[in-house]
C-alpha cells in the first residue's frame, strides 16, 4: 500500500503575492437582485450569516445557497 500523499495544488481561493503571502479574491453576493461586494469569503459569510465551507462549496457546484449567488470578481471591478 502507498502512503499518502497531499496533492500540493492550491485551491483558487489563494492568490500568491510572493513567498509564503497570500491575498483573498473579492467575492460578489446577489440576493434578490441586489449585489453586495466583499473582500474575502470570509467578510461575505459574517455578513450573510453563511458558513465560509457552505458558500466555498455552493460556489464550486455553482449552485445558490440560501438564496445567495456568490462568485469571485476582480479587484478592479
Amino acid at each position: 500500500i502507498e502512503p499518502y500523499v497531499r496533492n500540493p495544488r492550491r485551491s483558487g481561493y489563494h492568490v500568491t503575492r510572493g513567498k509564503n503571502t497570500y491575498f483573498t479574491k473579492p467575492v460578489v453576493a446577489v440576493y434578490l437582485g441586489i449585489e453586495r461586494r466583499f473582500d474575502s469569503i470570509k467578510e461575505c459569510a459574517e455578513h450573510c450569516g453563511l458558513s465560509k465551507c457552505g458558500i466555498w462549496v455552493a460556489m464550486k457546484q455553482g449552485r445558490p445557497i440560501n438564496g445567495h449567488t456568490i462568485k469571485f470578481t476582480s479587484h478592479e471591478t
